[in-house]
């Protein structure tokens, strides 16, 4: 789902042929809601998984170019996250099939004008946008159910336990 900003640039995208939600079996993120960022010369997108507020941060480039943009980010911040690299592959496909829909909920968007403020913040601390993911994964919500992202992909895959212990740190 996007917010305006992002709905305007997006809008006019021809995605008829990106594939449905075929490739989302046994996929535990999403939906997604998503915003742009403006910060100097860089557009990016950063968008929010809503059951773990998991933030993930892409440049803004094409259609062509965007589910692809989307499922690398995902990746690195899995990958940051200790998820199993079976689940991440999965998630990753599911990205690359997200349909872009106008986004209606106020709160929502309001989280995503948190995150773009929080984005502008920690520009001045580093531009590298994996470390930008890592850093606003560890900043709370204040949307139910109040969860540190980091946290909350912790407990959505603590079931990949490898001996009783998790694989997430």
């Amino acid at each position: 789902m996007c917010a305006p900003r992002l709905w305007t640039l997006v809008k006019s995208w021809n995605l008829a042929g990106v594939p449905g939600s075929a490739s989302s079996r046994g996929c535990r993120l999403g939906p997604w809601a998503a915003t742009v960022s403006k910060e100097g010369d860089r557009v990016i997108v950063l968008a929010i998984d809503l059951g773990t507020y998991l933030t993930v941060a892409l440049p803004l480039t094409s259609a062509s170019a965007f589910h692809s943009a989307f499922a690398d980010a995902l990746v690195a911040a899995l990958t940051d996250l200790d998820v199993d690299a079976g689940q991440i592959a999965i998630e990753a496909s599911a990205v690359k099939t997200l349909p872009l829909r106008y986004l209606r909920d106020a709160a929502l968007r309001e989280r995503l004008d948190t995150m773009d403020f929080m984005y502008g913040i920690e520009l001045s601390y580093s531009e590298d946008l994996r470390a930008l993911q890592r850093r606003l994964n560890a900043f709370p919500s204040d949307l139910p159910p109040g969860y540190v992202p980091e946290v909350a992909v912790a407990q959505l895959f603590a079931q990949d336990n490898v001996n009783g212990r998790s694989r997430l740190h």
